[in-house]
């Protein structure tokens, strides 16, 4: 078995046994199970996992990673092994493809590997939306330690990342929340006050408050789709209770369409957001 040695506080060694990840499912099961591994900035820092394994025009997509603070979402390509131009290309397929039905929310690209060269290093510092991590599992003393490296553009991502306070009409206040999660408490705060059926719920909140045309999916459906589903990295994957069952609500809100439901919001259900 391989080793690697770690410096402790630059003065100290410690001689870990690598515990490599035999398959590309391992590794993509054990990502899934720690989402924490996607965080890539302050900005992209709180991760969640929007789906895996999500198939959509003809692409296989390893893992979809929203991150609720900022907005963006995310297509990682994971390899065990090294990460390299042929990858860059990968990734940039599937963000080609993905992206064809978002309006709204931020889409980047992701890479997770073992390792990578220093090609790709480059290319990723000069993009405005590639980010690479490289993970390695090792056994120190019978505990499992993980060891990450994060690649990031030398740019930033022109985004958005106002935060929203709302005040329901319960007199509830919600502070910090990205468009998303602002309308997914709008939302909820509405059910909580009115509790309704699922049709009840679509007619209050219809489609036509997201402004999109060339969609097949709804602002509130039932909850009847699985992580494998295409359309299930759409939406926030806490369930609301209906009197009749449960709904999702999409999460596909940004710059151009979450004025439109706050003007809503404010003048219809009697709730102030700032």
């Amino acid at each position: 078995m391989n080793e690697k040695v770690f410096l402790i506080n630059n003065q100290s060694a410690e001689r870990l046994n690598q515990k490599p990840f035999l398959f590309e499912l391992a590794l993509e099961e054990y990502l899934i199970e720690h989402p924490e591994i996607f965080f890539l900035s302050s900005e992209l820092s709180k991760p969640t996992i929007a789906g895996y394994e999500v198939a959509k025009n003809r692409k296989r997509y390893d893992i979809v990673v929203r991150y609720d603070d900022s907005d963006v979402i995310a297509i990682f390509e994971a390899k065990k092994g090294m990460l390299d131009s042929r990858a860059i290309f990968q990734v940039r397929d599937y963000m080609r493809q993905y992206g064809e039905s978002m309006e709204s929310e931020t889409l980047i690209g992701g890479l997770i590997g073992t390792s990578i060269d220093s090609k790709t290093i480059s290319e990723i510092e000069k993009s405005k939306d590639l980010f690479a991590i490289v993970i390695n599992r090792y056994d120190a003393n019978d505990k499992e330690c993980i060891h990450t490296q994060i690649y990031s553009p030398q740019n930033k991502i022109v985004k958005d990342y106002k935060k929203y306070k709302l005040i329901d009409a319960n007199g509830m206040t919600y502070t910090n929340l990205g468009k998303g999660k602002l309308v997914y408490q709008i939302i909820k705060s509405y059910l909580e006050l009115k509790p309704c059926t699922i049709a009840e719920l679509q007619k209050v909140f219809p489609n036509s408050l997201m402004k999109k045309t060339n969609t097949t999916y709804d602002l509130v459906r039932k909850n009847n789709i699985s992580p494998i589903d295409k359309e299930y990295s759409r939406y926030f994957h806490e369930p609301m209770k209906c009197i009749d069952g449960e709904v999702l609500i999409c999460s596909q809100w940004g710059i151009g369409n979450i004025d439109e439901m706050i003007k809503y919001a404010q003048q219809k259900l009697n709730m102030d957001i700032k």
